[in-house]
């Protein structure tokens, strides 16, 4: 199987998950998330998973979303997904 193919079944919850919202703001004051994916690919190369992997954030049909002052870090392949979304600043 290649790095870039989900596993068929389910795919856990992203760390930062949230559909149909309106005026979020997510802010970190200079902080950093640590998206631990050279750890999951490590056990996905081990074939000790059995599930996808997650993205780390995941908003979906949202509007007014501010992601500010985040750094996010150790993040394999796609690792965040906006899916129409609007105003995303």
């Amino acid at each position: 199987m290649d790095e870039e193919e989900d596993l068929p079944g389910k795919r856990n919850r992203s760390l930062l998950y949230g559909q149909i919202l309106t005026d979020v703001v997510i802010t970190g004051e200079n902080g950093t998330i640590d998206g631990q994916g050279s750890i999951w690919w490590d056990w996905f190369k081990t074939g000790e998973l059995n599930y996808t992997r997650p993205h780390l954030v995941e908003l979906m049909n949202s509007t007014g979303l501010i992601i500010h002052l985040l750094e996010f870090t150790f993040l394999e392949h796609s690792s965040c997904l906006l899916h129409v979304s609007e105003m995303l600043l």
